[in-house]
């Protein structure tokens, strides 16, 4: 199965890959009278947001979607659903063709996030791990209605995990490491982001 492009969250300036939620009241196109559908195998979920975290609170920022062909053809002709008073552009260059920006769209959402960024090459690739699993950055963000009320710096916790893996030389196929690993990583999270592997 093709690899699944991800949500993304700007935070302090930096653009980081949204990894992991757990929490409810992210934004759901359905809410909006929205019916995305895949714009890739890349996307077969139908739709991509950006994210900001600005002055403690989340908002969404831009919203990429696939719709059907007469709402396409609509958002070509100018007469796309608004969305948070802004009307959707049309780029026939990319998959993506459904394009909502400058949004600034609060989001109530209460939960955790986990944001990522950069692989760390000597972490061994394993399908199925915990999805902090081998990146460098790892932040969590915890959300009461949309307002931030806990930031943490995991990147220390990342490397540690790191280290313990390489010194016991774990390999990741077998089913106890994984469970070591992936044990290590929950403990290291106020929420649980383990991968959804049922």
């Amino acid at each position: 199965m093709t690899a699944q492009l991800h949500d993304t969250v700007e935070y302090r300036k930096h653009v980081f890959e949204l990894a992991g939620v757990q929490g409810t009241g992210l934004f759901e196109p359905s809410a909006h009278g929205l019916t995305p559908w895949a714009m890739s195998t890349a996307c077969q979920r139908g739709f991509l947001c950006r994210y900001r975290v600005a002055d403690k609170r989340l908002m969404l920022e831009e919203l990429r979607i696939g719709l059907s062909a007469p709402e396409e053809q609509a958002v070509r002709e100018g007469r796309g659903a608004p969305l948070s008073g802004q009307i959707p552009t049309y780029s026939s260059e990319t998959h993506e063709r459904v394009v909502y920006t400058r949004l600034r769209a609060p989001v109530a959402f209460t939960g955790g996030l986990l944001v990522v960024d950069g692989f760390n090459r000597r972490a061994p690739f394993h399908e199925g791990l915990h999805p902090a699993w081998g990146r460098k950055r790892a932040q969590e963000l915890l959300f009461e209605g949309g307002r931030l009320v806990e930031e943490r710096d995991c990147d220390g916790v990342m490397a540690r995990v790191h280290e313990q893996a390489r010194e016991k030389s774990l390999e990741l196929e077998l089913a106890p490491h994984r469970a070591l690993v992936a044990q290590w990583l929950a403990d290291a999270f106020r929420r649980n982001y383990a991968p959804d592997l049922g």
